[in-house]
């Protein structure tokens, strides 16, 4: 049973390429990456990932309202929540419950989006403590916007019903599908923001949907790659004679023995031993003689007969 943690840390293994500064002095670097990766977002690892991807499409999802993160304060989109909503029922990714709950993480401040990000699953996680959604699963989507006019990154974080991280991500410009989608206000006017924001909430649903498709395949391909155990049964019941032989390079086949020195070792079939309950009558087991003085042994090579 997973016990509930109260305040958690996200692994910084890594992290790599997507952690990137938050200068919210230079609001133009949101968009300015050297380079891009095909990467649906980064997600740090967790031991919850797979029972995520695998309960797709019967799990219950509880939405919160999408997070707004500014400069100065924290402010909420509603209809950006009903989009999630839309999307989840479309796609079947789950079925997803409307909370009016609202997670307040205060204003910009943090230095970096991966510990803004780190902050913004901590803050989840407590609020879901003291107010359990009932669902599954709870997602909420956070957009970091310091200037008004442009989304420097998207989070999305999915807890568990212990306030576990089940499969939270984030995303920047470093990643293609966001650099592509340029979301950048077209004016100042309320309209202009929000339809940035709608923008933002599409990318971040296409990553989700990205996200879990590269971890199902993934544990396809772990599953597939498993060793096979062969099933358990009677090798050799010893009710026949001893197979022994050479192959064409002279290499022995079947029962075998080997010596070092002055040692001595053979083996036979013998119904002489002591019976184990239920043992049929004159049942044979194999027979080892040994006198060592240096080192002996017998040795079983498989063969098709």
């Amino acid at each position: 049973m997973r016990h509930p943690a109260k305040r958690h840390h996200l692994s910084r293994a890594g992290a790599g390429l997507a952690i990137t500064a938050l200068a919210l002095a230079v609001p133009s670097l949101a968009h300015e990456a050297v380079e891009t990766t095909p990467d649906p977002g980064f997600r740090p690892q967790s031991p919850y990932a797979a029972e995520f991807v695998e309960s797709a499409g019967t799990a219950t999802i509880a939405v919160l309202p999408s997070i707004v993160r500014r400069a100065e304060r924290t402010a909420h989109s509603f209809n950006s929540q009903d989009q999630i909503v839309v999307f989840l029922n479309k796609t079947g990714i789950g079925t997803p419950v409307t909370k009016s709950r609202r997670v307040d993480l205060g204003p910009l401040r943090r230095p970096s989006q991966w510990e803004i990000f780190q902050y913004g699953a901590e803050t989840v996680a407590s609020e879901l403590q003291g107010h359990k959604t009932g669902a599954d699963y709870t997602l909420v989507m956070e957009f970091l916007v310091p200037d008004q006019k442009s989304v420097f990154g998207i989070e999305i974080y999915v807890l568990d019903r212990n306030g576990q991280n089940a499969f939270s991500f984030l995303l920047n410009a470093h990643h293609e599908m966001f650099a592509d989608a340029k979301l950048l206000a077209r004016n100042s006017s309320e309209d202009a923001r929000q339809a940035m924001i709608t923008d933002a909430t599409r990318v971040g649903l296409m990553a989700l949907k990205a996200q879990i498709e590269k971890a199902s395949d993934c544990i396809a391909a772990t599953a597939a790659n498993t060793p096979t155990r062969a099933s358990t049964g009677i090798l050799h019941d010893f009710e026949t004679e001893l197979v022994a032989n050479t192959n064409d390079e002279g290499i022995q086949l079947g029962f075998s023995t080997f010596t070092g020195g002055n040692s001595t070792v053979s083996i036979q079939r013998s119904n002489a031993h002591p019976e184990m309950p239920g043992e049929e009558k004159a049942n044979h087991v194999l027979e080892l003689d040994l006198e060592v003085t240096g080192w002996a042994g017998t040795s079983l090579l498989f063969t098709n007969s």
